[in-house]
């Protein structure tokens, strides 16, 4: 796997392309292994030249370095690659240690940035926006559809909420076909430390290797509605090829967990004997208390449903962080 200048000489005719930002990222790592298996050439765009063995290099024909706040690479990359799909999800994430700016210049001006260089190449790909239910607030017990307005309680929230509305504009503006998919909580193998699952599965490997004593958990009475990653990209890609250009979907479950049920289920799958702290700076500002999608219409435009259980989902991150570890004890 090479990172670098695209050759598409060796290209299979009439094989589609597919060009992947954030491609070694959570979801971009899932995605290009589902693309690839699915018959795409794919290319990914990373920011940092990876580590050896990353998953995104096994999945993607090449990974170009490149920036969203770098517009010269995002045009030379798509002048090389001329893709069919693109699917951007690249951006700041919640839960991480980025500042409001940081989350709006990445999340918005980066939009910006490669919706730009989209019309500048004369492209008209398909481009799904990775947005996020964040954009919605709360939602209490009731289902949230599309329908619902934008109620944004933190900074990366109102970060993706202003790059639907960019989104908008370059499709009406600059007639790009774009998908908007707002994804609800994630969960499974790969996931960042930054997100509360991963944090709790990591927490107890680390428990059962002996490096660490206690569970630290914020707020366990929270409740969110998750997908498997893997169910997740499966909509991504059937959205691209049967979703409508300009309405947003959500990507959920319809169901919601509490954080601390999860904690239980994560709890019962260790054998070693594990103590529960309450840690009050785990705890997130604007925390919303419920959040539960409605995923009607995603399933009758692109005949999807997420297929994994939850308990396989936390089995296999919880096996992930195991098995980290037990690289890193060799």
């Amino acid at each position: 796997m090479t990172i670098g200048p695209v050759d598409r000489k060796a290209s299979l005719p009439g094989k589609p392309c597919a060009f992947v930002t954030g491609a070694d990222g959570f979801v971009g790592s899932h995605l290009g292994e589902l693309l690839a298996t699915s018959g795409f050439e794919t290319y990914g765009l990373v920011r940092r030249r990876p580590q050896p063995g990353p998953p995104a290099s096994r999945f993607y024909r090449e990974l170009l370095l490149g920036d969203l706040n770098d517009p010269r690479s995002l045009r030379t990359a798509l002048n090389d690659i001329r893709p069919d799909y693109i699917f951007h999800f690249a951006g700041v994430s919640a839960g991480t240690a980025s500042g409001a700016l940081a989350q709006y210049q990445t999340n918005v001006s980066g939009t910006v940035n490669l919706l730009e260089s989209i019309a500048a190449t004369g492209l008209r790909s398909l481009t799904l926006v990775a947005s996020s239910s964040a954009v919605y607030g709360g939602g209490g017990r009731a289902l949230i559809t599309e329908r619902r307005g934008f109620a944004p309680q933190t900074a990366y929230a109102g970060s993706k909420c202003a790059e639907e509305i960019v989104a908008q504009q370059y499709r009406a503006e600059k007639g790009i076909p774009i998908i908007i998919a707002r994804t609800f909580n994630l969960v499974g193998p790969r996931q960042p430390i930054s997100q509360v699952t991963s944090s709790i599965a990591c927490q107890i490997a680390k428990i059962e290797a002996g490096m660490q004593t206690a569970l630290e958990v914020g707020n366990l009475a929270t409740r969110r509605d998750y997908t498997d990653v893997r169910d997740a990209v499966r909509a991504y890609l059937l959205l691209a090829k049967n979703g409508k250009t300009g309405r947003a979907y959500n990507v959920c479950s319809g169901r919601s967990w509490s954080i601390r049920h999860l904690v239980s289920i994560l709890v019962r799958m260790s054998g070693a004997e594990i103590q529960i702290v309450c840690d009050e700076s785990r705890k997130r500002p604007g925390d919303v208390k419920e959040q539960r999608g409605s995923p009607k219409l995603t399933q009758r435009v692109a005949g999807w449903a997420p297929t994994i259980k939850m308990k396989q989902s936390l089995g296999d991150l919880l096996n992930y962080w195991r098995a980290n570890f037990r690289k890193t004890n060799l």
